[in-house]
């Protein structure tokens, strides 16, 4: 690693340097090029964190200081970002003619922004603790309704059994019913679950006239209901498997060593 050191540190180095160099007008004080300098180089020291990070894993080395400059190199990211460049750059905007006053406004100006977001941030965190019930009870209201609608949606397997067994060998739509009832066995066989269980067919459901585009508006519903079922499926399934793995990781945080790992 000491050759990878050798060259990733003068490589980073120099290309700060030479971007500062680049783009650094020649009136710009020394105080600014020295942060701006110090902030790219955090910026750019996962070009040499990275590589050293998946070496010590890899090599199961954990007395490596590969943590402590993570650390140094987040917050003094953090620090630069929140604090030092913005008073800075208040600083250099400020036009007071002595040191105090510049510093003055430019830390009066960030501090009242500072005091605009947060006080966004407090109110929509408010909003939101007070908001959370009803969303709960608006999201069990949405899901009661998606399955009220599902279910209406199987009843019309019990709708194609009832029209078939009222319908005589001998009715000219016979062939149209034929059709209707061998898509539903295919279903039926290809997915033993995709079956009626319980309920009772309305008043409503069984408003159907005899005749061949009735039967054409029986089909594309089943069709439909059978789709909207293994979209339904494999959404739950999706759900299943997403709290199966949530368990799974709770599970191992709790039961992992005092060190960590």
């Amino acid at each position: 690693m000491w050759v990878f050191y050798m060259i990733s540190l003068p490589l980073t180095v120099g290309m700060v340097a030479a971007t500062l160099r680049y783009f650094a007008g020649p009136t710009v004080p020394h105080h600014v090029l020295a942060v701006v300098g110090y902030a790219w180089l955090c910026s750019l020291s996962f070009v040499v964190l990275v590589p050293t990070d998946i070496w010590t894993a890899i090599s199961g080395n954990q007395k490596s200081d590969v943590g402590f400059f993570w650390s140094w190199s987040y917050w003094s990211t953090f620090t630069l970002a929140w604090s030092i460049v913005p008073t800075l750059q208040g600083y250099e905007d400020s036009g007071d003619f002595t040191f105090k006053e510049r510093l003055k406004t430019s830390v009066h100006k960030n501090m009242t922004y500072y005091a605009i977001v947060g006080s966004i941030g407090l109110f929509g965190l408010v909003l939101l603790i007070i908001m959370r019930h009803d969303w709960y009870d608006l999201n069990l209201h949405h899901q009661s309704t998606m399955f009220l609608h599902l279910r209406l949606k199987f009843s019309l397997i019990k709708v194609v059994q009832a029209t078939s067994s009222q319908m005589s060998k001998r009715d000219p739509l016979r062939p149209r019913m034929d059709t209707i009832d061998n898509m539903l066995a295919q279903m039926l066989i290809g997915d033993p679950l995709f079956k009626p269980s319980g309920g009772k067919l309305g008043e409503n459901d069984m408003d159907y006239d005899t005749d061949e585009k009735t039967m054409a508006t029986l089909q594309r519903q089943l069709r439909r209901a059978h789709e909207e079922y293994y979209r339904r499926k494999s959404e739950y399934m999706t759900y299943v498997m997403e709290a199966l793995e949530l368990e799974d990781t709770i599970r191992n945080l709790e039961q992992r060593d005092p060190n960590g790992w």
